[in-house]
């Protein structure tokens, strides 16, 4: 009965994970000019979570916080279409800054495009498609000469709240030299099979030298390569012909399954993300998580809701303890109608679940944001 139950939750996953990889990805592109740099001209394409895959298509389901892009060498934004739809799915936008495609790259003018257009965002917010749609939270992200840059970026204390780099690389200037000045979370995602910036001499120095980071982690992807951060295909996979690590979509969901939720954590407030954060690298066996983080910036919200007994044949009781905040449930089943919702408010209460044998979901909003999901099954 055990194992026939496993299987199940397994189908159920399955189920969800297609139902939520549906989210149509709507294209637009920023062009922003840098007046203290004399007009310099930033290029950006922009992914967003949109009502269908389409360019300019509507916004749908947000506002949504923004991370920032930088592409690796001789690569550019079109690399990385699995990365970028995978962030999307998750509610973000996500600008590919498309400056310094060519055979010598000024990392120094690479890191202050992806710091104005940050700030520009943060302060200003988006024109076009997108004026209204985005929260004043972002991030930089980077991949290999984009991650460095990253690092040059976030030292300039741009208004972000994280930073993410996939295999950076040193940089000129420093990089390294760069690091002890960034102030906000740090994330480092390393293949552990990568040869082209190995880890001991790029990844690990880029990361230990940001030693002012209130938290920081370093992500080792076991038998992980250093072009599996982008789309398979790219010139970049010529530099490691004969691969034989993870593939690329085994990259890409270890990859997404560690940065979803740091995201989460640093640009949503979502108190649940840091724990998911850390279940899902302990429970693979192709991560190893090295973590320093202050515990002050670690969520400590406790659960406010809790439903049981879970699965049932039953009915199940919905506890909310308030802690003085209100909210709104909605219970759906996998094929999104709504079976009962509630306006949970400020004391604590409970309420009583019966419904038909099936698999649904009980979904918890504060001000439009989730903040719990729980999956429910009556059998």
């Amino acid at each position: 009965m055990k194992s026939t139950y496993v299987i199940f939750s397994l189908i159920v996953m399955c189920i969800c994970s297609v139902m939520q990889a549906q989210q149509p990805m709507g294209t637009t592109s920023w062009l922003l000019i840098d007046d203290t740099r004399g007009g310099r001209e930033i290029a950006c394409d922009v992914r967003y979570p949109g009502v269908s895959d389409t360019a300019e298509t509507a916004p749908d389901n947000g506002p949504f916080p923004l991370v920032v892009f930088g592409h690796g060498f001789l690569m550019g934004p079109e690399d990385y279409d699995g990365l970028s739809a995978g962030m999307v799915n998750a509610g973000y936008v996500v600008a590919l800054v498309a400056t310094e495609q060519t055979f010598a790259p000024s990392h120094q003018n690479f890191g202050l495009d992806l710091a104005f257009v940050a700030n520009e965002m943060v302060q200003n917010g988006a024109t076009g498609i997108l004026d209204g749609w985005l929260q004043p939270h972002a991030a930089i992200a980077g991949h290999s000469m984009g991650g460095g840059a990253t690092w040059l970026a976030a030292s300039t204390n741009p208004l972000i709240d994280a930073v993410v780099a996939f295999a950076p690389t040193e940089t000129s200037p420093s990089a390294g030299a760069a690091g002890e000045d960034i102030q906000v979370p740090v994330l480092v995602l390393s293949g552990s099979a990568d040869v082209i910036t190995p880890p001991d001499t790029q990844h690990l120095p880029l990361y230990n030298s940001t030693t002012g980071a209130p938290c920081r982690a370093f992500a080792s992807l076991v038998d992980g390569s250093h072009c599996g951060f982008a789309d398979q295909g790219t010139l970049c996979d010529i530099g490691e012909i004969g691969f034989q690590g993870l593939s690329h979509a085994e990259q890409l969901e270890l990859t997404l399954g560690l940065l979803v939720p740091w995201l989460d954590a640093f640009l949503r407030d979502d108190p649940l993300a840091w724990g998911e954060f850390e279940d899902y690298a302990a429970a693979s066996n192709d991560l190893i998580l090295e973590l320093d983080c202050a515990l002050s910036i670690r969520p400590k919200i406790p659960l406010p809701l809790q439903v049981y007994p879970n699965p049932t044949s039953n009915s199940m009781t919905l506890s909310w303890k308030a802690f003085g905040q209100t909210a709104e449930a909605h219970v759906i089943d996998l094929a999104g109608r709504i079976h009962q919702s509630w306006n949970l408010g400020g004391a604590s209460e409970s309420h009583v679940l019966k419904l038909d044998p099936g698999v649904y979901v009980l979904n918890v909003k504060q001000h439009g944001k989730p903040i719990q999901s729980v999956q429910l099954i009556f059998h």
